[in-house]
């Protein structure tokens, strides 16, 4: 193979889902559920690349994967916020969390199972997050920018992935799920003599794969979102890339309706993400009253029900920009 001039650079970073918090380190009430005071919180990345070392160093890439992680790093930060402020609730004012089961009440046991299910949950989604958006940072930067080719094979295939997809109901779909189930399990706590455990675990069987479903689905179109966005800004600037993929990527990067609809739709999966995590997070504890369900549901049904119509126009922009990208590729130049 001729000497193109670049070199093995290997990287090795380290970064703490604490690093955008006020505090660096683990919280103290950790230690009062152990459970989640020994889960990994360090997520390292580790990878050789060939690259031309003259526009490569080893610190700016380990930089910039931190730089892609951080608004990821904000979100949990803000998720963990939350749940300490209602931790705090259940603890008269400076009363210091006890280590010991034995010296909690029983409001206080409840709150700390709450706390460290849904700090289960945030470290569980958060570490995926933070490692698929560093994983293909990465991709990206060992396809050393000016190279496209593989990049757009990656994005054509993510394309691909989204036209398979059933976008008309993607939110409607596991929303109505959601309102059937949680409709059932308020049913079934009004009961005599109900098996209030058991109808929660019923329910909570259920929304675990109503989640795992939209991980898969609404995950896709998300992860499409973002690529063209990030793709879109590269090439606009990239002055090897067919003007047509120039032109694209200009509309993309943007500030037209185009790159609105984009970040509009990658938005709404977050949000919904997120609701649907609490949701679930909320029957996983198995404590709630039948009115305390039913008005979970309707939360839930209000806030994301007619999402897919209110989002129709950033599915067709998506699927629009598909065909034009598609298009355009086929003029890639060497």
């Amino acid at each position: 193979m001729a000497d193109d001039g670049k070199k093995p650079i290997t990287i090795d970073k380290k970064i703490n889902l604490f690093s955008e918090r006020k505090k660096k380190t683990k919280p103290e009430w950790f230690a009062a559920r152990p459970r989640i005071d020994k889960l990994n919180y360090d997520l390292g990345f580790k990878k050789t690349m060939r690259l031309d070392p003259r526009k490569w160093k080893k610190a700016v890439i380990e930089d910039g994967a931190y730089a892609v992680a951080r608004s990821e790093l904000q979100l949990f930060d803000m998720v963990m916020t939350k749940i300490e402020k209602d931790l705090d609730k259940a603890f008269p004012k400076g009363k210091k969390i006890p280590r010991n089961k034995k010296d909690e009440t029983k409001e206080e046991a409840a709150a700390l199972d709450k706390a460290a299910n849904e700090t289960t949950a945030a470290h569980k989604k958060f570490t995926k997050s933070i490692s698929d958006k560093v994983s293909l940072a990465l991709e990206e930067v060992e396809l050393d920018k000016g190279d496209n080719k593989k990049a757009i094979a990656a994005g054509k295939e993510a394309i691909k992935r989204f036209d398979s997809l059933d976008t008309k109901t993607m939110f409607t779909r596991p929303s109505v799920e959601v309102g059937k189930t949680l409709t059932v399990l308020a049913k079934d706590l009004e009961k005599p003599g109900a098996e209030t455990s058991a109808a929660f675990k019923k329910a909570q069987t259920v929304l675990q794969k109503v989640q795992k479903d939209f991980d898969a689905n609404g995950r896709a179109v998300q992860n499409v979102a973002k690529f063209l966005i990030n793709q879109g800004a590269k090439m606009a600037k990239d002055k090897k890339a067919d003007p047509a993929l120039q032109k694209i990527g200009k509309e993309i990067s943007g500030t037209g309706p185009l790159k609105s609809a984009l970040n509009r739709l990658a938005t709404s999966v977050e949000d919904f993400d997120n609701d649907l995590a609490e949701t679930t997070s909320f029957v996983e504890q198995s404590e709630g009253s039948s009115a305390e369900v039913k008005s979970v549901a309707s939360k839930f049904i209000k806030a994301h029900g007619n999402k897919d119509k209110s989002l129709s126009d950033s599915v067709k922009a998506v699927s629009v920009l598909s065909k034009k990208f598609n298009t355009a590729t086929k003029n890639l130049k060497s």
